[in-house]
């Protein structure tokens, strides 16, 4: 295949950096990409919602462990929202296995990977520059730290269930989902604002996982940060794109991040192939596809800040009266400021108690 007249240079190969090198390597592009691990460890629930475009990732890599159809959702330790859906709508995968299958399917089709970390190189009229480090990158800002372990509980854990509970006091929340059922492991962990110390948080988890489930065995522990409340900057003064969490696509909620690391990498390798040499036409075009998943982003982020302004008392009363239709498109990543009012509508009992905070913020 005959390489392009562009280059890609990409910092960080974790979700969206290796997406966008597979996708740019195949179409002949000359990529170099830099990261400073080999093996991706990143901690986080591996949670990803079902749709079509989810359903042709998971399918062509291979990489779902477990279907979730039953979720909890705990407030200061009362339940406060609990279904269990006709149909799976979470997968939950190996996000290891599928950053190393897409390392490698760069590399396949000759993309020069470097596990050292990314030194900025001579820009040239040809190349393209990525920033694809997250919470690592240069410009990310408010990170929190987060802290997960994959053990075997002392009960079985059943393997289509997801329970998370929000800590109003330390402002975050612990997640509990199933890892592995064929060896009956579980993905057990938190991040918290109110907790700045990542060496804390080691404790204040395993306290949790040894209160709800106990545990039999460890299998691995991993700390890592995370961006909270980020702000969304496609590119920079500089002309660098940024992609993934680099870029601010992360849910302040849940932390939900395969999903939009996944579509601002496609999005972004599609602007890149539709304009080769045409940097303003690259921006453009990547402004306009990304334009949902920005209005998604935001509105994650301003609910996160309804909660995060009040006080200990006011968030339980908001979180505790979240109506159901809320967490239902939620958790389906069909949340809109629309679906939100119509909750409130659908419930008013509960809803009409957060009118207040959200005409604050919106």
């Amino acid at each position: 295949m005959m390489v392009m007249t562009v280059d890609a240079v990409i910092a960080g190969l974790g979700i969206a950096g290796a997406r966008v090198a597979s996708i740019l390597s195949k179409a002949g592009l000359k990529v170099k990409a830099y990261d400073p691990d080999t093996s991706y460890r990143k901690p986080c629930g591996e949670a990803v919602p079902i749709n079509e475009y989810t359903e042709r990732i998971v399918n062509r890599y291979t990489v779902y462990r477990t279907l979730i159809k039953k979720f909890e959702v705990i407030v200061d330790g009362q339940t406060v929202y609990e279904e269990e859906f006709g149909d799976p709508i979470w997968y939950i995968i190996d996000k290891t296995r599928l950053v190393s299958a897409l390392r490698k399917e760069a590399e396949d089709h000759g993309a020069e990977i470097y596990y050292e970390p990314f030194k900025q190189e001579s820009s040239t009229g040809r190349t393209i520059t990525i920033d694809a480090r997250g919470p690592f990158s240069e410009r990310a800002k408010e990170t929190v730290p987060v802290y997960r372990i994959i053990y075997r509980p002392q009960v079985k854990w059943p393997r289509d269930r997801v329970l998370v509970e929000f800590d109003t006091r330390k402002l975050g929340f612990y997640w509990i989902f199933p890892s592995n059922p064929r060896e009956n492991t579980v993905n057990a962990g938190g991040g918290f604002y109110g907790i700045s110390k990542q060496s804390l948080l080691p404790k204040t988890v395993d306290l949790y996982v040894h209160e709800k489930t106990g545990i039999d065995e460890i299998y691995s522990k991993a700390a890592s940060l995370v961006r909270i409340k980020p702000a969304i900057r496609l590119w920079n003064d500089d002309g660098t794109l940024n992609v993934g969490e680099a870029a601010g696509f992360l849910m302040s909620i849940t932390g939900e991040g395969i999903r939009p690391g996944l579509l601002s990498a496609d999005y972004l390798a599609a602007s890149i192939l539709d304009n080769l040499g045409d940097f303003g036409g690259i921006r453009n075009s990547y402004r306009r596809r990304t334009a949902g998943l920005v209005k998604e982003t935001e509105l994650s982020s301003k609910l996160f800040e309804v909660v995060e302004k009040t006080v200990i008392g006011e968030r339980r009363e908001i979180l505790s009266n979240v109506p159901k239709g809320f967490w239902r498109k939620y958790f389906k990543a069909k949340l809109t400021l629309g679906t939100i009012i119509l909750s409130v509508l659908k419930e008013p009992s509960r809803g009409l108690r957060l009118l207040p905070y959200l005409f604050k913020s919106f």
